[in-house]
């Protein structure tokens, strides 16, 4: 009856068909290659996360009433500390501080007194961080300002070392050589 009119030719059509069956089968080349490296990825980053994170600092643990059990915050902040060594350079600059008393306060605020003179600034802390197989130390910030002898304390000072009485920090950058250790009044 109805009689079907074909308007691509025989040769075209084949053609289409072997190009579309190529594409097929490209395709599911790419998409298990595809898979293949999502699959190795996922695989990477579980194994990297599980490995590379840590709330450990590889510290052991300490006895109760430690310095190591207390928190540096809270070491800080009980008494008052003088400044026992500032080493900068190969330069003793610890005369400079002769007398002076240091009050770190729970809100931040850092007091020094000498003769009943207060120089205002600020400290904070910044604990230590594993991220991705590199580890910080812990470290404080301090800002008394740029007045002498305090603008020598302002800036970043990592932990090296501490005691119930005593705290060694280093500034992080090592070119500056400097070491500042304070000791409760």
């Amino acid at each position: 009856m109805y009689r079907s009119i074909k308007i691509i030719p025989a040769w075209l059509q084949q053609a289409d068909l072997r190009l579309l069956i190529s594409v097929v089968i490209t395709t599911k080349k790419i998409m298990k290659s595809i898979a293949k490296i999502i699959a190795r990825g996922l695989l990477a980053l579980t194994v990297f996360g599980f490995t590379s994170c840590s709330k450990s600092n590889g510290a052991t643990p300490a006895s109760a009433g430690s310095a190591a059990t207390d928190s540096v915050t809270t070491l800080l902040i009980y008494g008052s500390w003088v400044i026992s060594s500032l080493i900068q350079a190969k330069e003793d600059n610890t005369p400079k501080f002769k007398d002076i008393v240091l009050t770190f306060s729970a809100n931040g605020k850092l007091s020094a007194i000498k003769n009943g003179a207060e120089t205002q600034g600020s400290w904070s802390y910044t604990p230590a961080v594993t991220y991705y197989g590199s580890s910080s130390k812990e470290a404080m910030n301090i800002n008394m300002g740029t007045d002498e002898p305090f603008r020598r304390l302002t800036g970043t000072w990592s932990f090296v070392s501490r005691s119930t009485t005593s705290i060694k920090m280093d500034n992080p950058e090592i070119l500056e050589d400097e070491h500042l250790q304070i000791q409760q009044q």
